[in-house]
């Protein structure tokens, strides 16, 4: 399954995690992929590390602003499926914009992917 998912996933997480250096450890090691990472901010270890590939927006927190954003992500990864994972601070987002995103993405909670 970890193959296949490194040829065939595009992994976006939306917002910083807590504990990023954990999250992005736990899920390279799980997955075997960088997710691309788009927040306001960008954690100095993981980024230097490599754990994420970071695309820092100051103004990510505004809906239009980051549904384009997305939208362009997705559109440039059309041959691979697109999963998005985001952090508390953007569920509201997700629940306003989910009928958009939900065309191009599967969409998961980044507690989620803590439990699994």
């Amino acid at each position: 399954m970890r193959e296949y998912e490194k040829y065939w996933c595009e992994y976006v997480i939306l917002g910083c995690p807590r504990r990023p250096l954990v999250f992005f450890t736990h899920f390279l090691f799980k997955k075997g992929v960088s997710p691309t990472v788009y927040a306001q901010r960008a954690p100095f270890i993981p980024k230097i590390l490599g754990l994420a590939k970071f695309c820092v927006c100051r103004e990510i927190s505004r809906y239009e602003i980051a549904t384009d954003i997305l939208l362009r992500h997705a559109d440039c990864n059309s041959s691979k499926k697109c999963v998005l994972i985001y952090t508390q601070e953007f569920a509201e987002f997700i629940q306003d914009c989910r009928g958009k995103l939900e065309k191009n993405f599967l969409i998961l909670n980044s507690e989620e992917i803590y439990e699994a």
